[in-house]
């Protein structure tokens, strides 16, 4: 059994210039089709 597991660092759903963007950070999560994923900020 293979368990993909990911770990990001949201930094409050903010992009770099300080717009928030949930869909962008749903789209990176949804490319590396992982098991379970941890998420801090």
């Amino acid at each position: 059994m293979h368990l993909r597991v990911m770990t990001y660092n949201v930094r409050h759903c903010r992009t770099f210039w300080g717009t928030v963007r949930t869909e962008q950070f749903a789209e990176v999560i949804r490319e590396y089709n992982v098991d379970i994923v941890g998420m801090q900020e």
